[in-house]
């Protein structure tokens, strides 16, 4: 077998939410409560949900750094590499790298440990939503 001959699956790939993820793929009835893209007076951009800044761009983009550089950066869209939010640079990386396909976590937006945040529903009580 040549290594040519070799098909590769990344099974720990990390990607951050892209910009526009939230305007593009919510109904119009959760639109009024999503998460909003902010950049802080020091440049990082940060996910402001429920009127608290959460989420970490940093960690989930290191791609292409070495090993010893990993750490808290980038902490804007503009430091990292496109193909950590993009998809269509995401798929021009895995043919560079020849990969065939990639299992992605994502870094999500998260809210009272939720990785999804469900929405309460008239009368039900925010403690029952939020799990306590």
């Amino acid at each position: 077998m040549k290594v040519e001959d070799l098909i590769i699956v990344s099974v720990d790939d990390h990607i951050v939410e892209p910009p526009t993820m939230y305007d593009q793929h919510l109904s119009v009835q959760h639109k009024a409560i999503k998460p909003e893209l902010r950049k802080d007076a020091n440049g990082a951009d940060f996910w402001l949900y429920e009127g608290k800044r959460t989420g970490s761009i940093g960690l989930n983009a290191v791609v292409g750094r070495m090993k010893e550089e990993y750490g808290c950066e980038p902490v804007s869209f503009e430091q990292m590499r496109k193909g950590a939010w993009d998809i269509d640079s995401r798929i021009e990386d895995m043919n560079a790298n020849g990969i065939l396909a990639s299992l992605n976590f994502p870094s999500v937006v998260r809210s009272r440990r939720r990785a999804v945040p469900r929405v309460r529903q008239q009368g039900e009580r925010a403690d029952a939503v939020a799990g306590l």
